[in-house]
């Protein structure tokens, strides 16, 4: 029996964008061949859910996954790529106060693994979302000038 997962309460455009990078990343990485899985759980432990997105492409070097969502870092040389998706990825996670992490998973497969509350964030976390989405707009502006 499949188990069922919460409605959960978000900016569903951010979240939506957030998996869509997710996904558009993970088949850049299969360069058009294997299978991309996505894992949805309901996480009972903290009120919240859990989005894993697994590829079999080309495995992320270990030390670019510690960096992965540091801002501008860049795993290639192609002067396209400033490393801004995976950036937008965390602010999305963060600013709904949840986490992001990328990890190689036990069967060798590269794995980006979300994890979102179920509950809106508070009165802080909203004012902190409202600081981080014009610094994202900025850097999206800034990004499309090069």
């Amino acid at each position: 029996m499949e188990e069922e997962v919460p409605v959960m309460k978000g900016d569903p455009l951010r979240i939506s964008q957030m998996i869509r990078i997710l996904m558009q990343e993970a088949r850049v990485a299969m360069k058009g061949a294997g299978q991309i899985e996505v894992k949805l759980v309901n996480r009972v432990d903290s009120a919240g859910i859990k989005l894993t997105v697994f590829d079999r492409g080309e495995l992320i070097p270990e030390e670019d996954l510690k960096h992965l969502f540091e801002p501008f870092y860049v795993r290639t040389q192609r002067p396209e790529e400033i490393g801004s998706n995976f950036l937008a990825c965390y602010l999305t996670a963060f600013s709904h106060g949840g986490t992001i992490r990328a990890y190689r998973s036990e069967d060798q497969r590269n794995a980006i693994e979300v994890c979102l509350p179920l509950e809106a964030p508070g009165k802080e976390r909203i004012e902190m979302n409202r600081q981080i989405r014009a610094f994202s707009r900025r850097q999206i502006a800034d990004s499309e000038m090069l």
